[in-house]
């Protein structure tokens, strides 16, 4: 481990690595914290959040989307203010993807997710599927999202059309976290204990990885193809899939692991419950 990051005073929810390599946190603090992570400094505070930060998602080199209770919430980066706020959403707003220049999808604890129109702030599309909450969103392609709920399904969708093209049925509790590899895979860590990797164009689930002693919280991939996976065990997992094996584990947080982000120069940041963050060097 090479530093831990120790300024907010609650759970780190959601760690999102900026486009010039700066790390943002949001915390059941109320706040958003941009770090230098090779100087360990929090150059800035974002204050105005009324609720906890459960997402993150940088729009571009301006702007960061934040998801909290029924709304989300853009902030200039540089002076910390509120630029936008987009309303919809009946309960927490777990997950934020951007997808192109003008559309923003969010999930949320409403068992919905919604498509946003980035420059009017308009939501132009709901998508209802899932019998829970949705709890984490990843693009596949120019065409296609993969959602992640609590009632243990992961959907495909078309977004243009709005429509569930697939359901990838495998896990015997809520999915918690998603990621693609390298060869296009799709991996799925779950309240079972378990990481599924999926064929999508089957939606075969064609291994099951078993390590952890709880949830399955957080995902990363790094340059070198090793997964490392998070979990609510408190323990961070390194995989080599090819032989379904661990080759590290790292242990320095006492809670949950929330959130995982691969960072400039071969480094990792680990988000807890612990309120802290920690970074690693592979």
């Amino acid at each position: 481990m090479v530093q831990t990051l120790s300024k907010h005073k609650g759970r780190i929810l959601t760690l999102e690595t900026l486009q010039n390599g700066y790390l943002a946190s949001g915390s059941s603090d109320r706040t958003i914290k941009i770090w230098n992570t090779t100087s360990g400094i929090c150059i800035r505070t974002i204050s105005g959040p009324t609720d906890w930060i459960w997402s993150l998602a940088q729009l571009n080199d301006r702007y960061l989307a934040s998801g909290t209770w029924q709304s989300i919430n853009i902030w200039d980066i540089e002076t910390g203010k509120n630029y936008q706020t987009l309303t919809g959403h009946s309960s927490w707003v777990s997950s934020l993807l951007t997808f192109g220049d003008e559309l923003l999808i969010s999930g949320s604890w409403d068992n919905t997710i919604k498509i946003w129109n980035r420059k009017t702030g308009k939501c132009i599309r709901t998508m209802s599927a899932h019998g829970h909450y949705v709890y984490s969103l990843l693009k596949l392609d120019y065409q296609f999202v993969a959602s992640a709920s609590v009632d243990g399904t992961i959907k495909i969708w078309n977004i243009e059309s709005g429509i569930v093209t697939k359901t990838l049925y495998g896990h015997s509790d809520a999915v918690n976290t998603l990621i693609r590899l390298k060869n296009g895979e799709l991996v799925s860590g779950s309240d079972d204990a378990t990481i599924k990797i999926w064929n999508l164009e089957t939606g075969k689930c064609s291994r099951t990885l078993k390590g952890h002693s709880g949830s399955v919280e957080a995902f990363a991939v790094l340059e070198t193809g090793y997964l490392v996976s998070g979990s609510n065990d408190g323990d961070i997992k390194v995989w080599n899939l090819r032989d379904a094996e661990i080759i590290d584990s790292l242990k320095g947080h006492n809670s949950s692991i929330s959130s995982l982000a691969l960072l400039p120069g071969g480094h990792l940041a680990s988000g807890s419950d612990d309120a802290t963050i920690n970074i690693w060097n592979f």
